[in-house]
C-alpha cells in the first residue's frame, strides 16, 4: 500500500507500529513521522512515535510526541502511562 501510495499516512502508520514491534526504530521513527507529516491527527501513531523515541533512550523527544498524543486523545490511559514514564525518565518525577 504504502509502495502504490507513498503519502497514506495509515499505511505509513501501520507499517512504523510493525517496524516499532520489531524493534526497528530508526525506520519505524522515519515512517511514523511520514504519517504524521501527512495527517497529524493519528493520537495512536504519535503515541507510538513516543514509544519510538523512548526506545531510543531519548526522553526528551518522547515526552513531546507523547504530550501530542495526550492532546489528540486524552482519555487514552495508556499515552498518559508512557507520559509519566518519560517524565520519570527526564527526571521530573520521583
Amino acid at each position: 500500500m504504502v509502495e502504490a501510495d507513498p503519502r497514506n499516512a495509515p499505511a505509513l502508520a501501520n507499517l512504523g507500529s510493525v517496524e516499532f514491534q520489531m524493534k526497528e526504530y530508526d525506520s519505524a521513527a522515519s515512517h511514523l513521522e511520514r504519517a504524521l507529516a501527512e495527517k497529524p491527527s493519528l493520537a495512536q501513531t504519535w503515541l507510538t512515535l513516543g514509544m519510538v523515541h523512548y526506545e531510543r533512550d531519548d526522553p526528551m523527544r518522547a515526552l513531546s510526541a507523547i504530550s501530542r498524543a495526550v492532546a489528540e486523545k486524552p482519555d487514552d490511559p495508556r499515552a498518559h502511562n508512557y507520559l509519566a514514564a518519560a517524565a520519570k525518565a527526564l527526571g521530573w518525577l520521583g
